[in-house]
């Protein structure tokens, strides 16, 4: 089997809750089970390197996915605080310098902004963008969905990626810390 690389990102929440949205918004990439799929078909032409993205994650199935689903991410244990804080993306290659520029912040902009993403990837229409106060959600069950709830959900705090090279017998490449 050839080498693997896991590009890790590291977080101060539970990585389960947004693992797959996360790779979708950074990356262009979900799985078979579709999770993050909206987001990635509605987003990801603004993604440069999304050609190199399509070309070198691996989709994975682990054990404790349902459905043995192939996926491109997965919550990662992060040694840091002891927890599944970490989100990590299966590799054939390392990027590059600039890739991960771009990756940093997406991931960046998707930790600030995870709800407004959502909203936009499923058709959310800000009536005013001025600080509006109601968002209507277009074609689905014209539920109306209040912006300061949305607003109101503290940002993911991202710590750094860190790159490691093999699964079993990971050996770390490179850290990048965020600022």
């Amino acid at each position: 089997m050839a080498k693997l690389f896991r590009l890790v990102v590291d977080t101060d929440s539970y990585s389960g809750d947004f693992e797959r949205q996360l790779c979708a918004y950074a990356t262009g990439q979900y799985g078979a089970c579709s999770v993050g799929d909206d987001i990635a078909e509605y987003l990801s032409s603004d993604i440069k390197h999304l050609e190199w993205w399509q070309k070198n994650i691996v989709k994975r199935t682990e054990a404790r996915h349902e459905a043995k689903c192939k996926r491109p991410a997965t919550i990662y244990f992060n040694h840091k605080n002891n927890q599944y804080t970490s989100v990590a993306i299966y590799l054939k290659k390392i990027p590059t310098d600039d890739i991960l520029s771009e990756f940093k912040e997406r991931v960046i902009d998707f930790c600030n902004n995870k709800k407004l993403i959502d909203a936009k990837a499923h058709n959310i229409k800000i009536l005013n963008p001025h600080h509006a106060l109601v968002m209507a959600l277009v074609g689905m069950n014209n539920k109306k969905i209040d912006l300061d709830t949305l607003n109101n959900e503290e940002p993911i705090i991202v710590s750094g990626l860190r790159i490691f090279e093999g699964i079993k017998d990971e050996v770390l490449i490179k850290e990048i810390p965020f600022d």
